[in-house]
């Protein structure tokens, strides 16, 4: 009796814990994003930006992978990086941008992104913040952008 008991016990907690575990592991997943860099719909962009969040930040991998992946996204895709940024709520909206001050890699070309991002024919309150963030991360790296 007490190990049929246990034994239900342990099957309740694997089943009502699994969708958590799951769904933390897919949510600080990069693959499916990184396959489609350049190609993302806003719908995928607004995800991608959605797992710039404390858990998964927290792994010091994810986090160099999301920062080349996010300098990637905004290069390839700087409009819709935009449009999609510009619907995030504040707190997010720092934590990209915080991320955009700080690349990973000097292989990141940030004189190239800036450029591309002034250029973007969009009217936004967050495309000055996005220029403003790439310049502080050309400081960083000792080059000046205008």
């Amino acid at each position: 009796m007490k190990k049929s008991l246990l034994k239900q016990f342990y099957l309740l907690f694997l089943i009502c814990t699994f969708p958590l575990t799951a769904h933390s592991i897919q949510e600080c997943n990069l693959k499916p994003i990184e396959t489609k860099v350049g190609r993302l719909s806003i719908k995928e962009m607004s995800t991608f930006f959605n797992s710039f969040n404390r858990k998964c930040l927290q792994s010091s991998e994810f986090s160099e992978w999301s920062n080349e992946l996010l300098f990637s996204s905004l290069e390839k895709q700087p409009q819709i990086f935009i449009e999609v940024l510009e619907k995030q709520d504040e707190a997010l909206t720092k934590i990209i941008l915080s991320t955009l001050e700080s690349p990973v890699n000097d292989g990141i070309d940030i004189k190239t992104i800036h450029a591309l991002v002034k250029a973007t024919k969009i009217n936004s309150r967050i495309k000055p913040r996005i220029i403003q963030a790439l310049r502080v991360a050309g400081d960083n790296l000792g080059m000046e952008l205008k």
